[in-house]
């Protein structure tokens, strides 16, 4: 009985052996796979961070557009705005001229 027990046991390791042989195959494929992932990450993140510095330029630009625009409009209030003053003050003067 005890030998029967042996060559149980040694099939046993034998059958768990076999099922590891195939291991470091399988870690290095994961490994080339991680490296590749790797790099496919980097190169994702360096496109991202120049789209993202585009769109910052673009933004910029639209942001400098904005404010010559509303300097624009400003001048052109304070233009208006002196001649209605210029204008009223004709006014009070031809009103106080009749009085």
């Amino acid at each position: 009985m005890p030998q029967n027990d042996l060559e149980i046991r040694v099939e046993f390791l034998e059958n768990t052996v076999a099922g590891l042989a195939g291991l470091p195959q399988q870690v290095q494929d994961l490994s080339t796979q991680f490296l590749q992932l790797r790099e496919d990450i980097r190169a994702d993140i360096s496109g991202v961070r120049g789209e993202v510095g585009g769109l910052r330029d673009e933004l910029h630009g639209v942001r400098d557009d904005l404010r010559g625009e509303v300097h624009g409009v400003r001048d052109d209030l304070r233009g208006e705005m002196h001649d209605i003053r210029d204008e009223l003050r004709g006014e009070m003067h031809g009103v106080r001229d009749e009085l």
